[in-house]
Formats: C-alpha cells, sequence, structure tokens
C-alpha cells in the first residue's frame, strides 16, 4: 500500500527539498495573504507563492535525475537494466506526486483565504456589487459547462468511475476555489485609486485557484501510476505489459479531468472582475506579471514532467 514513508524512502533526497519549500512557503503564502488582505496597500499577493513556486520546481528537478536514471539502464547489463529503470520511475514519480501534493494545497489555501478576506474586508469604502456577483455567477455556471463538455470529450463521463475518489476530489476542490474567487467578486471598492488593487487580487485568487485544480489532478494522476505498477507487481509476465498499459491510461483520466476542472475557477474569476481589469495600474501590472510568470512556469513544469515520465514509462513497458 502507497504511504508517505514509501515515498520519502524510494523518492529519493529531493522529497526533503520539496517538503522544506513546500511548507515553508505554504505558511510562508498564508501569512502573507492575511498581511496583504490587512493592510490593505500595494503587496502583491503572487510573491507569496515564491516558496510554492519553488517545491514545484524541484519537483521538475527530482523527475529529470529520475528519468536520467532510467534512461541509463540502456547502457547497462540485462541484470540491473530493470532495477535502474524503477529505480528512476520511483524518484521522478514520487518527487513530482508529492510536490504536486504541497502545490495543490498550498495554492489552493492562498487562494481560499484571499477571496475570504476580499469577501470580509476588500479594503476602503466598498458595498455590494450587483454587476460582480452576477457576473461571477454567470462566469462559474459557464465555467462549469464548459468543464463538463470538456470532460465528456476529453475524459469520457463513463470513465469517471474507474477514477474511485478523485472524480470526487478534483471537482469539489475546483468548486471550492471557484466559491472563493466568487466571494472575492461581491464587494467592489468605491474609491477609484483601490480599484485596481482590488483588479490585481481578483486575477492573483483565480490564477492560484485554476494552478491548485490542475495540480490536484496531476497528483492524482501520477499517484494512479504508480499504484498500477504496484497492482501488476505480482501479475503473470505475459500479462503485465497490458494490465500496466491500462492502469496507466485510467489514471491519466485524472489529470485530464484536473485540467478540465480548472475552467470553473478560472470563469469564476474573470467573470468577477472582467468590469475592474481596465482599472489595473504599473504597480498592479507588476504583481500580475509576477504571478503570471510563476503560473505559465508552474504549469509548463506539470507538462514537462509528465513528457520526461512518459519516456520511462516507455522504457519500462519495454522492459516486461
Amino acid at each position: 500500500m502507497l504511504n508517505l514513508a514509501m515515498m520519502f524512502q524510494d523518492g529519493g533526497p529531493f522529497m526533503y527539498v520539496i517538503l522544506l519549500f513546500g511548507l515553508t512557503g505554504g505558511c510562508f503564502g498564508v501569512v502573507w495573504t492575511v498581511i496583504s488582505g490587512i493592510v490593505k496597500q500595494w503587496i502583491p499577493v503572487s510573491i507569496a507563492w515564491l516558496g510554492i513556486t519553488l517545491a514545484v520546481a524541484f519537483g521538475l528537478v527530482g523527475v529529470f535525475m529520475g528519468n536520467a536514471t532510467a534512461a541509463s539502464a540502456a547502457h547497462a547489463s540485462p541484470e540491473i537494466r530493470m532495477t535502474l529503470i524503477a529505480s528512476g520511475l520511483a524518484t521522478s514519480m514520487f518527487t513530482f506526486a508529492f510536490s504536486a501534493m504541497l502545490g495543490w494545497l498550498a495554492f489552493g489555501a492562498v487562494s481560499l483565504l484571499s477571496g475570504l478576506i476580499a469577501a470580509v474586508y476588500p479594503g476602503g469604502d466598498s458595498s455590494f456589487s450587483a454587476v460582480s456577483a452576477a457576473s461571477a455567477g454567470g462566469g462559474s455556471v459557464l465555467g462549469a459547462i464548459s468543464a463538463t463538455v470538456l470532460v465528456a470529450v476529453w475524459v469520457g463521463l463513463g470513465n469517471l468511475a474507474m477514477l474511485g475518489p478523485s472524480s470526487v476530489i478534483i471537482p469539489v476542490v475546483a468548486c471550492a476555489l471557484a466559491f472563493g474567487a466568487f466571494l472575492s467578486s461581491l464587494r467592489d471598492c468605491t474609491e477609484p485609486e483601490l480599484k485596481g488593487r482590488q483588479a490585481g487580487a481578483r486575477v492573483a485568487i483565480g490564477t492560484a485557484a485554476v494552478l491548485s485544480t490542475v495540480l490536484v489532478g496531476t497528483m492524482f494522476h501520477t499517484l494512479g501510476v504508480v499504484n498500477a505498477f504496484m497492482a501488476v507487481a505480482h501479475a503473470a509476465p505475459e500479462h503485465k505489459a497490458e494490465l500496466l498499459t491500462k492502469g496507466i491510461e485510467i489514471a491519466s483520466l485524472a489529470g485530464r479531468l484536473g485540467w478540465s476542472c480548472a475552467l470553473i475557477p478560472a470563469f469564476t474569476a474573470i467573470g468577477g472582475g472582467f468590469h475592474l481589469f481596465a482599472r489595473i495600474e504599473n504597480k498592479q501590472g507588476i504583481g500580475v506579471a509576477i504571478g503570471g510568470l510563476q503560473a505559465a512556469f508552474v504549469l509548463f513544469a506539470v507538462i514537462a514532467g509528465w513528457s520526461m515520465i512518459t519516456s520511462s514509462l516507455e522504457l519500462m513497458s519495454g522492459a516486461f
């Protein structure tokens, strides 16, 4: 049975580096979010993501190192080839899954907390905005419809039952974070100079929610592949390749579900802040740019990490 002790044992030293940056980055992110929400000065919320982004970055480094170990098996003797591939895959998948786990928890906490603070105390004089609420609500509905269509096409509604708990957890996470984005849109500042800061905050809330949803799908995708390997360990040799391929294919559906459900908080945040985006000024633009660069890197890490892991999986399948 898969557990954290096994992940740290087989994942290698990068597991501890990811743990360090994930915990410190997550704690710093929450504290920074609270401070920026209370002070209501120009403090880019996206700075709070730096430690979390570094945790994901080291997860990608772990994938690279594990992939290099697996690739070296091509020149190894048959006696140790399978061992090298298995060791490399363990490093890749455990570091990747662990960084995704810490990443989705931290990004999700920052996004949801920011949304709650914005709803309770948006700063300055503020009032309920029917326009923002209606736009955010409409965005949520449009996001839910778009996500459902994408799931039906890319995942298959009939395949959701094969995903187990992840088929429920991923949509619930997406909807909870979309609710946080919706809450942040309920009140608009009446002071013109604060509207740009509020718009930047809504961009940050939505972006963090999207990253959290993608990463929770990535975590279940990776752990599903690990479970597929464990399930075929005692299968007959002639059936291992077929069973592994099927298990990997099923696990990949969780990753697709995460990307699809990310549309829900994305559309909610866009709807709630659309009428304010033009108010973003140079100083708020810096915060948006910092967050955008980190978001682009995290999404790149997810895609690049799975590209490298896929090449190692092909080596393992060929070795059976």
